[in-house]
């Protein structure tokens, strides 16, 4: 049951009036509960009992955690941790470690095949495993107290429209407002509806349609002109962020709807002019998940420059494999840690007269571009399926300059799908700059006429330029 479905419009139009006419909170979460585990159960009803056993064990382990506040034991958030790491790996990544060690005993001449089991990856467990995760650190930390009620832990686990793909959200934002009676004003509804719009324009109009250049590149057996693979490249760049910011944006509209904030995950991140500032923009729940759990404790920027890079490219190239069960992954994860670097690097000897003065517009104007290539080279690595391909397709970008007619024509539909969203994000932009930090209230601060163009433009498009059917979005798979 995805967001761009019947089946979701029915199901949401069902839970919405039950759970707010409803005069109580807790009876409000029993039903969300019970919806968010039909929502998971249409998937596959027997992965029910993961989520199930994720809950269990953390919730009882934050109260254990919490009574022994004093002696500060570290067993139990260990057990927490190991536990839903173990479950992650196993239905994740137990083939690709086992596939990965079968591949080297054969290069040493022992065969050990038949270890492959066929495994169920269950949707959307990386992210829940780490909401859980999140929870019982910040309990172990002192950072919040432990939750006593079971239903309404079940429903932090389980909340469904942030369940499959994010947000990851922090229990010190999440569960205050699932304490609270939900209700829906004037302000939530016309975000909600915003959010809800913009994101499935987002994922149908954009990420859709461009799938189809990116699909035709990707999968080329042959050699192909260099413009064209370059717009292929480009084209998986504004899929994948259409089709993520996509789905998050239509979480925080449903969440909205329900009379819940969720965390903005996206801040235009392709306006970022140096990698970091990508981080802080770009799948912001997992980047601060990230941060904070695994780059922090494992020392941060403390202590010499060797151990920040240690711990730069070890947060990273988990990161990447957080993403998936392969060596891309892995690599794609590389790479980010290794631009991490060297941009700090660069900052601790670039000359203070770039960023003042004359100089800084056409510094920052150079920054962008380079970051764009950056992040795009990133993209090629995370769509490839292996490094020959990718390097095939640098090949081909660099290997002479070729423009067709059918490169035109791939320029122009996807200018024709990306040009409102790109207005729609330099406004937002310049709303972030003047302290309006949320996507979701970008309109309030516009004149009703301006507001009523751009949601006239956003249901024509939509109405005009759908794809008929879009793949599913790719961080279901993750």
């Amino acid at each position: 049951m995805i967001f761009n479905s019947n089946q979701y419009f029915v199901f949401f139009v069902l839970v919405l009036p039950m759970v707010l006419l409803l005069p109580k909170a807790r009876l409000q979460n029993v039903v969300l509960v019970i919806a968010s585990y039909f929502f998971y159960g249409w998937w596959d009803a027997r992965l029910l009992a993961l989520i199930l056993f994720s809950t269990f064990v953390d919730f009882f382990i934050a109260q254990a955690i919490e009574k022994r506040q004093e002696t500060k034991t570290k067993h139990l958030v260990a057990l927490s941790v190991c536990t839903n790491l173990t479950v992650l790996f196993f239905f994740k990544y137990f083939n690709f470690f086992v596939g990965s060690l079968i591949f080297a005993l054969a290069q040493l001449g022992v065969d050990a095949r038949g270890a492959h089991l066929e495994i169920i990856l269950p949707v959307g467990i990386s992210f829940y495993t780490f909401q859980s995760m999140g929870y019982t650190i910040d309990v172990y930390r002192g950072r919040l107290k432990a939750v006593q009620d079971p239903i309404l832990f079940a429903l932090y686990v389980s909340f469904f429209p942030q369940l499959v793909a994010g947000p990851i959200e922090r229990a010190e934002n999440l569960l205050p407002q699932l304490t609270q009676r939900k209700r829906l004003d004037l302000a939530g509804l016309s975000e909600g509806l915003w959010l809800i719009t913009l994101g499935l324009c987002q994922k149908v109009v954009l990420a859709d349609n461009v799938a189809a250049i990116a699909n035709d590149v990707f999968s080329s057996k042959e050699a192909l002109p260099s413009s064209i693979s370059l717009l292929g490249v480009l084209a998986f760049t504004l899929q994948i962020y259409g089709d993520f910011a996509g789905y998050s944006n239509m979480a925080r509209g449903c969440s909205r709807l329900l009379g819940i904030n969720l965390i903005q995950n996206f801040r235009r991140p392709y306006f970022s002019r140096s990698p970091q500032e990508f981080w802080t923009r770009w799948h912001i729940s997992l980047s601060s998940w990230l941060r904070d759990y695994l780059y922090i404790s494992l020392g941060g920027n403390r202590g010499d420059t060797s151990k920040t890079i240690r711990n730069l490219m070890l947060t990273m190239t988990l990161g990447g494999l957080w993403h998936g069960a392969t060596w891309m992954f892995v690599l794609w994860g590389v790479y980010h840690g290794t631009v991490l670097i060297v941009h700090r690097l660069w900052r601790r000897i670039r000359p203070d007269f770039l960023v003042q003065g004359l100089a800084r517009l056409p510094y920052s104007a150079c920054a962008w571009l380079l970051m764009m290539v950056v992040t795009c080279v990133g993209w090629l690595l995370f769509r490839a399926e292996t490094v020959p391909q990718a390097l095939g397709i640098i090949e081909s970008i660099f290997g002479g300059w070729e423009w067709t007619a059918d490169s035109a024509n791939m320029l122009s539909l996807m200018y024709l799908y990306f040009i409102p969203f790109l207005l729609i994000d330099v406004l937002s932009e310049w709303a972030d700059r003047n302290g309006k930090t949320d996507d979701a209230v970008v309109l309030r601060f516009l004149p009703p006429a301006a507001r009523g163009l751009i949601i006239a433009v956003l249901l024509l498009w939509l109405a005009a330029l759908s794809a008929p059917e879009g793949p599913i979005f790719i961080y279901f798979q993750f």
